[in-house]
């Protein structure tokens, strides 16, 4: 369960907003995983933190690769148009770059939560 979470968390992370679902429910069929798990971790990023999260990933990508891009002063739809691709680009490897530590912390989070459960659970048993 905390394998499918942080791979859920992975992908809520990823530049792929309106497909977090269906990339979730493919590779939790093809790899065996928890389904519920993996959709509740593609929730991380939702609408109200989006905007932020893609802000810091493009931030991050654009640093590696020390990119001049200066998307907030030209946000017209002709400067999209013509560096969209670069800037998507960037996002991905700034969204690559971000979501590996956020997800290996959920998964150290969620395997000792689940793991203290379960000692309670024995622990009331006995």
């Amino acid at each position: 369960m905390a394998l499918s979470f942080a791979i859920g968390v992975f992908i809520s992370i990823t530049p792929t907003f309106g497909f977090h679902t269906i990339l979730a429910l493919i590779i939790a069929f093809v790899f065996k995983l928890n389904k519920v798990s993996l959709l509740v971790g593609t929730l991380l990023n939702n609408p109200w933190t989006t905007v932020f999260v893609y802000a810091i990933a493009y931030k991050i990508g654009a640093v590696l690769l020390n990119a001049k891009l200066n998307i907030a002063n030209n946000f017209t739809l002709d400067y999209l148009l013509h560096k969209g691709f670069h800037i998507y680009l960037i996002t991905w490897l700034g969204s690559l770059m971000l979501a590996l530590p956020i997800s290996v912390f959920f998964y150290i989070i969620v395997k000792f939560a689940l793991e203290k459960r379960r000692k309670n659970k024995v622990n009331e048993i006995a």
